[in-house]
């Protein structure tokens, strides 16, 4: 099995609490931003190529300072279970959580929560596409 890449992007700052279920399946080149809190649930698979940032810069005025610009905001991100995350698909800071059984398309940009278990979403930015058969 694959294991993603963990990346640290402020390595100033102390890593953010994973949780990840040893049910999940990371596809290659699967990149996660470790600054802040994750949790995956059982039996999610996140394909090739899809990007998870938990944290962002909450202010960007002023002088950058040691790398920084302005300070950082670890967001937790919260994926359920049994979700699939396609290919190059891009999971933002302000998604805080993806309900079980939920599908991200492929090369989505996905920026805000989804809360609906079974949800399809698609697209740069995410919408709403359908829901699983046996959702309503």
């Amino acid at each position: 099995m694959n294991q993603p890449t963990l990346r640290r992007r402020h390595p100033e700052l102390p890593t953010g609490r994973l949780q990840i279920d040893p049910s999940v399946w990371f596809g290659v080149d699967v990149e996660i931003d470790a600054t802040g809190d994750l949790t995956i649930g059982r039996g999610t698979c996140l394909l090739h190529g899809v990007r998870v940032l938990t944290h962002t810069h909450s202010n960007f005025t002023g002088p950058i300072e040691g790398g920084l610009v302005g300070p950082v905001k670890n967001t937790p991100v919260v994926i359920g279970s049994n979700v699939l995350i396609l290919e190059g698909a891009v999971i933002l800071p302000g998604c805080r959580k993806i309900a079980d059984w939920s599908v991200v398309g492929a090369y989505s940009v996905l920026s805000d929560s989804i809360l609906v278990p079974g949800s399809v979403w698609r697209g740069n930015p995410a919408q709403f596409l359908k829901m699983r058969k046996g959702f309503t």
